[in-house]
């Protein structure tokens, strides 16, 4: 599956349009695969081959100089497979890997030996022995600009259907030249690999048929349920654990459709453009920050393993999961609320009517940047909202198709109920929906408010009490602060957070699970930060943008000078009136000086109480 989304916001996937033409093939070779009486469970023992990314006859797949043309296309400078390229590809894979290992357990046969036959770029058959997956890594030059990576199954083990050999390609121009580790901060190509490594797992619309019990080979019948709510379709993955998902992260046991519809509750699928791509990823309006959306946020630290993903392969029956590695999905999650009370409707409803502040941009928001989580600040890629009364043909332009239009205006009661004027630009992943894409990521110990633009430190002063501050000013806010009265501080502007949603989901932003997320007892967590801030590589740090750097410095000079200059002109003009006047007095030295004194001291009996701090009291706009 390639990674996709717009340049600007990430790169997208599109595995099943490499994934079928093998399927068949692979059934040939599962015919002597083990009985599942042997096997046991254990770590999964992945193999990368990454020998073509050193052959010396890899010129004939690989971009080496500028030029040089492979598949009809010609490489450009972009293209090229460097050394640092190379070192990144394989530390970042190695990093991946050793992730996945502790992750993951695979039913295993000692000293099970099988071939592998992927005879293209030049690899030649061969048996390989205690390897529970074999991956090929192939670099490859290609037009597309937005398509990061793919994956592709070979052949699977019979009867669970788990995959044993595929291939991972990158897309050359879009590789980084240094290694992106599990803790690197800017993390989003160490997700990139897994999200490909998942979807050799099974995490892809031609699997789901073969999903079985992890006890049991005999697969689930009907696992995808499909209703249209609002002129919108739906497609359900309802096997058992992606319904005990929906059941502890919405309260919902069914999901309503119009004229009756109904489909057991489970996991949203991405339905996209309907492509061979669709039906492979979770739906980016319902699963926010996930790994498996269709589109990696390309330079953020945004994406996250959580539950969501691991309710599709646990699904397979292939896999024990090792939880304490997996995040709680946040989005839309009441554990980051008040903890009891669930988002009603939140995976089936118009995002305009059921979403929560600061998940999505309204017209009444302006461009107001606050992450939901309060752990980002973004942009919102919008146009106009098509003039469904007109015909699609007068409308398309270079950012809005005529099918884009069509299924917007299918669907525009669930895709924009409140006639907004703007709905999202750029892909029909995001349905519509204005919602905001990271621009900068809070490192640890920091986040953001609504209005402010950048991180702030933040301290839990008391139960009641959190204090922000950043390096020019710091302020509080309180249990009982109105979470919509709008505040200054200097030329800062800013709302406190609901006190309680904010508590909760700085918490849990760095929470893994303790527990079972499944069980019916109660879930339980343990804070460890995902990356510590003192001692991973942060560059570049989260910070100002540089107009801000310049600005706002220069504005709280400026409001210093204006208030000096204001206190001149008020001086000079009392003196110039007479209610100021000056004595002549003798200093210890006995040089000369000016006492300024006030002509209505005397006749007030009032004096200045010299030792009172006079301050401006801080502004509030309703």
């Amino acid at each position: 599956m390639y990674l996709i989304v717009p340049l600007f916001i990430g790169r997208f996937c599109n595995h099943n349009e490499n994934e079928q033409a093998q399927i068949d093939k692979s059934k040939i070779l599962l015919e002597e695969d083990y009985n599942s009486s042997q096997y046991t469970w254990g770590n999964i023992r992945i193999q990368l081959d990454t020998s073509l990314l050193y052959r010396e006859d890899n010129d004939k797949y690989i971009c080496k100089r500028v030029g040089q043309v492979i598949n009809n296309l010609e490489c450009q400078e972009n293209d090229i497979f460097t050394s640092e390229k190379r070192n990144a590809l394989v530390k970042s894979l190695e990093s991946m890997k050793e992730f996945a290992e502790r992750t993951f357990k695979v039913r295993q046969i000692p000293n099970n030996t099988f071939e592998v036959s992927y005879q293209v770029y030049g690899f030649e058959p061969k048996e390989v022995s205690n390897v529970d997956l074999y991956i090929y890594i192939v670099p490859v030059n290609t037009k597309e600009e937005q398509i990061h990576a793919s994956a592709t199954i070979f052949s699977y083990e019979y009867p669970s259907k788990r995959a044993r050999e595929g291939a991972i390609k990158f897309n050359s121009k879009l590789l980084p030249t240094s290694p992106v580790l599990y803790n690197t901060w800017e993390n989003s190509f160490f997700y990139t690999c897994l999200h490909e490594l998942c979807h050799l797992l099974g995490f892809t619309k031609s699997q789901y048929d073969y999903f079985h019990p992890v006890d049991s080979f005999t697969p689930y019948s009907n696992p995808l349920c499909t209703i249209t709510r609002k002129g919108k379709q739906f497609t359900f993955l309802t096997t058992p654990y992606c319904h005990k998902f929906a059941v502890k992260h919405f309260n919902m046991e069914y999901f309503e459709g119009d004229n009756g519809e109904r489909c057991l509750s489970g996991i949203e699928l991405e339905d996209g453009d309907g492509s061979q791509n669709s039906l492979s990823h979770l739906e980016t309006r319902t699963y926010m920050t996930e790994f498996m959306l269709p589109t990696a946020f390309t330079n953020y630290r945004f994406s996250r393993f959580t539950d969501a993903t691991a309710a599709v392969l646990l699904d397979t029956g292939n896999y024990i999961i090792n939880y304490s590695n997996l995040q709680p999905l946040l989005w839309g999650n009441k554990e980051s609320f008040d903890g009891v009370t669930y988002i009603k409707n939140f995976p089936i409803d118009p995002p305009q009517k059921v979403f929560p502040e600061n998940y999505i941009v309204k017209d009444e928001d302006g461009l107001e940047p606050c992450g939901f989580d309060y752990k980002f600040f973004g942009l919102v890629y919008d146009i106009p909202a098509p003039d469904c009364s007109k015909p699609a043909t007068s409308q398309a332009n270079f950012n809005i198709s005529e099918g884009y239009i069509a299924k917007y205006c299918q669907g525009k009661d669930f895709y924009n109920p409140n006639d907004e004027k703007s709905i999202h630009n750029g892909t029909l992943y995001a349905d519509f929906t204005r919602f905001k894409f990271p621009q900068v990521t809070c490192p640890e110990g920091t986040a953001t408010l609504p209005y402010v633009n950048q991180c702030l430190k933040y301290k839990f002063i008391s139960d009641d009490e959190i204090k922000f501050e950043s390096t020019s000013f710091d302020f509080s806010c309180y249990r009982d602060s109105n979470p919509d009265k709008k505040r200054w501080v200097y030329t800062v502007k800013y709302k406190c957070p609901d006190f309680e949603r904010f508590k909760r989901t700085v918490q849990l932003y760095d929470s893994f699970f303790n527990s079972d997320p499944f069980s019916d007892d109660g879930t339980k967590y343990y804070y460890n930060a995902n990356v510590d801030s003192r001692t991973v590589d942060m560059t570049p740090v989260p910070t100002l943008p540089l107009i801000n750097k310049i600005v706002f410095p220069l504005s709280i000079s400026l409001g210093i000078f204006s208030f000096i200059l204001i206190i001149a002109i008020i001086f000079i003009s009392l003196y110039k009136c007479g209610y100021i006047s000056f004595k002549r007095g003798k200093n210890s030295d006995d040089e000369s000086s000016w006492v300024p004194q006030s002509s209505t001291t005397e006749s007030s009996g009032e004096n200045i109480d010299e030792d009172k701090e006079y301050v401006i009291p801080g502004r509030e706009e309703v």
